[in-house]
């Protein structure tokens, strides 16, 4: 967590604690009052912020890898799959299969769609 006022350069956060073992790799995203962190292999973990802390809200068993806040949902690729997330929950609402995705694969959204790479293919979807 930083203090936006004063960030305090390397070093210099106001509180830090692990999260997904050593196991977070990706970009992170906010809705507030959670942000969610991947955590590669084990799915995604929502941080309730508070001054100077966070707490664990909740952990997702679907995706891990950089989640996605879009259309009112969390969206994360993990293994095959693209998942959609409860944001205050964390329950799983679906699992997509996908063709194949790489690693650190990530979803794009953009005018009312969500971009999946999806092995050699992309794939545009319009959420509901």
């Amino acid at each position: 967590m930083i203090n936006d006022i004063k960030l305090g350069g390397i070093g210099g956060e106001v509180f830090s604690a692990r999260v997904c073992n050593g196991l977070d790799y990706g970009g992170v995203a906010y809705a507030p009052p959670f942000l969610y962190v991947p955590c590669r292999g084990i799915g995604v973990t929502a941080l309730r912020l508070g001054a100077n802390r966070f707490d664990v809200a909740w952990k997702a068993g679907g995706g891990g890898n950089t989640p996605v806040v879009a259309g009112g949902w969390l969206w994360t690729i993990g293994g095959s799959a693209l998942f959609q997330v409860a944001l205050d929950t964390g329950a799983v609402q679906s699992r997509i299969p996908l063709p194949g995705a790489a690693a650190f694969a990530t979803v794009s959204a953009g005018y009312g769609r969500l971009y999946v790479p999806a092995g050699s293919t992309l794939i545009a979807l319009a959420p509901a």
